[in-house]
């Protein structure tokens, strides 16, 4: 299973998408054998506050695999993302950086 915090590029964005990545993973949990779970691939888009509140909806698009799994993974997502917040510890000095997030959810990895 894999969180991934997309587009950072600057070493300190990295520790943020770390940090992100992080906090969100732990919140994580994929109920065991569903069909086709490795197959499927849950992206969510985050809008984020300077005190790392999530703002709006988050945009979710899920790929791959069976419909019922696709939505078992993608309900699974969005509670660890909502879960997480607020996202704490994130440099408010590099908020341009991190005020959208894009994380990568694959239970195949």
């Amino acid at each position: 299973m894999s969180v991934q915090a997309a587009s950072p590029t600057q070493p300190h964005e990295n520790s943020t998408r770390d940090s992100i990545r992080y906090a969100v993973a732990r919140n994580w949990n994929v109920a065991p054998g569903l069909e086709g779970a490795k197959h499927v691939r849950v992206h969510v888009h985050l809008k984020l506050s300077r005190s790392g509140e999530i703002v709006g909806a988050p945009k979710v698009t899920v790929t791959g695999g069976p419909k019922a799994t696709q939505q078992a993974i993608a309900a699974s997502a969005m509670r660890a993302v909502l879960r997480a917040a607020p996202l704490k510890n994130l440099p408010t000095d590099h908020y341009d950086d991190w005020k959208e997030v894009t994380l990568n959810f694959e239970p195949a990895l």
